[in-house]
């Protein structure tokens, strides 16, 4: 795992944004340890002038984002709950992934 958090050292956000961008790292690193079958994962936070983004991406077997937003038997919670969270504090959630290309998520809130 490769973290950047540069932009970081000494600055706090607001305590429900940080809550939200741990519980979505923490859904996200766990689906990659279930699914993925990774062997390399990259997370970034970097905060803009007026907004913090998260992205975290894996070199695992990747996944057709339409199929599960289209099933309801292989929907994911997980997903859900990530794309609520960030969506709850305005933000945008986004998922790319292609079968056997790995997987990128990012989220962008507005402080």
């Amino acid at each position: 795992v490769d973290l950047k958090t540069d932009t970081l050292e000494e600055i706090r956000l607001p305590e429900m944004v940080e809550t939200a961008l741990f519980r979505i790292a923490q859904e996200a690193f766990n689906n990659v340890i279930k699914h993925a079958c990774a062997t390399h994962v990259s997370a970034a936070v970097v905060k803009g002038a007026d907004f913090i983004q998260l992205t975290i991406a894996d070199n695992g077997q990747g996944f057709d984002p339409r199929a599960v937003r289209s099933s309801e038997k292989a929907r994911s919670w997980g997903l859900v709950n990530m794309k609520e969270r960030s969506e709850a504090l305005g933000g945008q959630f986004q998922i790319e992934s292609e079968l056997k290309k790995g997987t990128r998520l990012r989220v962008e809130i507005p402080l």
